[in-house]
């Protein structure tokens, strides 16, 4: 009989879905060469992952491993100290009114040693015609004392005229070298080679003495008066 009826109803609602923009890796220069740092991933991947999207909507998320970002389980919680060197980092952006709108992605992170610039000594020189020029080349000896017990498969030596140009890495002195003044400072750049941002800087001087030259003494005879 059609007339016993009763009624209900519901909702249909449409969640947007977010993107996980894919961030860069982030490469630190460690602070006492121990392989981990304190990382705060919140202060910079957040605003990549997000790119455009409203971070009112979507909220970013880390975790260790892929299931559990999928999952939604055991996330990272800030600071974050690695637990491998590299190590992936697991990223889920997830719509904040029904989570199970999500997508993820993920990026490395890696912490390089900082090397130590360690002091060189000066080199004086005897110059060959007293022009106050020489031809150096700092590989010789100066790369050895820089790098002390140092990897020198790790790090690179550089040199340069001035501080500036060190800190910035341009207009490297190329070997053989001729200096520009008599005394020169210059300046020694050494960094990590999977890091170049990862560098300490010294410097040391170079100086140039005339060498002396005898002049002929006239032969002299005398009559003994004895």
């Amino acid at each position: 009989f059609i007339d016993c009826f009763d009624t209900t109803s519901f909702f249909i609602e449409i969640f947007d879905t977010p993107i996980a923009n894919q961030p860069t890796n982030v490469n630190i220069c460690d602070d006492n060469n121990d392989g981990l740092f304190m990382f705060d991933f919140t202060v910079d991947v957040d605003a990549q992952v997000l790119d455009t999207q409203n971070s009112s909507i979507f909220s970013v998320h880390y975790f260790e491993s892929q299931i559990d970002a999928d999952n939604n389980t055991n996330e990272i919680v800030m600071p974050y100290q690695n637990i491998d060197n590299p190590q992936e980092i697991f990223v889920r952006i997830e719509n904040n009114s029904f989570t199970d709108c999500f997508d993820t992605t993920s990026f490395f992170i890696e912490v390089f040693d900082t090397p130590t610039a360690n002091q060189p000594t000066n080199i004086i020189i005897c110059d060959d015609d007293n022009d106050g020029l020489f031809i150096f080349d700092f590989t010789v000896d100066v790369n050895a004392q820089v790098l002390g017990s140092q990897d020198p498969s790790t790090f690179g030596i550089h040199y340069f005229e001035y501080q500036a140009d060190a800190d910035n890495f341009v207009n490297e002195i190329t070997m053989p070298y001729q200096n520009i003044s008599n005394p020169q400072e210059i300046f020694v750049l050494i960094h990590n080679n999977g890091n170049e941002t990862c560098f300490d800087t010294t410097s040391f001087f170079i100086e140039i003495f005339d060498t002396p030259t005898i002049t002929p003494f006239t032969d002299y005879q005398f009559c003994d008066d004895t």
